[in-house]
């Protein structure tokens, strides 16, 4: 995939972390289905009828100490879909972070990974939206 990180810098100049990889396609055993976009976003549209999660890896990146924000999905109702950051370190320690209709914001301590996934929610009757996941450092 193309780095949008450029095109999709915050008006402060802050540089989006999130990369994004891989391919089209569902969210885990859904019937929703996420569209990678020319311009950064990504479409996704669908329903879930199973009494299951279902997950879509967007990107993998490293956080060094700092405060960031976490945004992307605006208009989504809570337990529908949501971006998911699980942050780890080499200890075993993690964390995550779900953002849907809000920003989210955080700080990290020590060097971390990061993970960016979509989470869609079991029973799920209908998505329909487009969203830009980005993860800026603040400071």
């Amino acid at each position: 995939m193309v780095q949008y990180s450029k095109v999709s810098a915050r008006d402060d100049g802050a540089e989006n972390l999130v990369v994004l990889e891989g391919n089209s396609g569902s969210i885990g055993l859904t019937y929703v289905y996420l569209k990678y976009l020319e311009d950064g976003y990504i479409q996704i549209s669908g329903t879930n009828p199973f009494d299951s999660n279902g997950w879509k890896r967007l990107s993998e990146f490293h956080l060094v100490p700092g405060s960031y924000t976490l945004t992307g999905i605006r208009g989504s109702a809570d337990n529908t879909v949501v971006l998911q950051l699980r942050i780890s370190d080499e200890s075993g320690f993690y964390k995550y972070f779900n953002q849907w209709d809000e920003d989210v914001r955080f700080t990290v301590e020590n060097e971390m990974n990061a993970e960016l996934k979509v989470r869609v929610y079991p029973f799920v009757e209908s998505i329909d939206l487009n969203a830009r996941p980005a993860v800026y450092k603040d400071e």
